[in-house]
């Protein structure tokens, strides 16, 4: 596990990527947050993505296609954030993987910070509607 973890952490570019990616999620888990309190759902502080996916899903605030949106980026987020390494425990990483992984990781990045954009349009529109600042 070692070789696998050296060869990830000493690649800048897919360090750089996964900082990224870590820093969109946590963005979307507090626009999330935002979202579901102006809706009426309590939410504890500390929830985690997969909690508050869970709390869209059941107060009825996400259709079909978001949710399964949502469990991909979630499903995603976790490979990266606590299996990768231990999946490839006594793999070689070859460089053309290394490439993929960050590719993967930009991605998902991207992707998290769609649909952070979208949650967080909801609520200017709804905050603009009510004369509210927009901006939060």
């Amino acid at each position: 596990m070692t070789e696998t973890y050296d060869k990830l952490i000493s690649n800048s570019d897919f360090t750089r990527c996964l900082g990224e990616m870590v820093l969109a999620v946590g963005r979307l888990e507090g626009v999330l947050v935002d979202f579901l309190n102006e809706k009426g759902v309590q939410v504890g502080e500390k929830i985690p993505l997969g909690g508050l996916i869970k709390k869209l899903e059941s107060s009825g605030n996400l259709t079909d296609t978001v949710s399964y949106h949502l469990h991909f980026l979630l499903s995603q987020r976790n490979y990266f954030i606590h299996r990768i390494t231990r999946l490839m425990h006594g793999y070689e990483i070859e460089n053309s993987e290394m490439e993929s992984f960050r590719n993967r990781v930009q991605s998902l990045r991207e992707e998290t910070e769609l649909f952070a954009s979208m949650f967080m349009k909801t609520q200017t529109t709804k905050n603009t509607e009510q004369g509210a600042p927009a901006d939060r």
